[in-house]
């Protein structure tokens, strides 16, 4: 299908996708906090929230979904980018694509300078 896009329609998607990149990254820090709520009714008992078994920085390696969010692009953006070589070179653990944490900034800090 070729033709342009109605402005308004494009103004419309891209206030949604901002909306949904927000959303999405509030879900991701619900999911990191630990407040121990929740958790008991899985184990019978009282939920047990350990600080010092989590670390305190970013993570090391970063998934898909990670390095989607934190670039605020889509995934399907970041496996274009990946087919097209561009943008961080990921590691391949147990079959998955994982960015390490230096080489997401190291790419970050080119794109920057350039």
């Amino acid at each position: 299908m070729t033709g342009t896009v109605d402005p308004a329609v494009a103004a419309r998607l891209a206030e949604l996708h901002r909306a949904l990149a927000e959303e999405y990254e509030k879900l991701a820090g619900d999911a990191t906090e630990t407040s121990g709520t929740g958790l008991a009714s899985l184990g019978g008992g009282e939920a047990e929230c350990r600080t010092d078994a989590m670390p305190a920085e970013k993570p090391s390696l970063l998934t898909a979904a990670q390095l989607a969010a934190e670039l605020q692009v889509d995934p399907r953006t970041l496996r274009r980018m990946r087919a097209a070589g561009e943008g961080p070179k990921p590691v391949t653990v147990r079959g998955r694509d994982r960015w390490r944490r230096e080489a997401v900034d190291r790419w970050l800090a080119r794109r920057q300078g350039s």
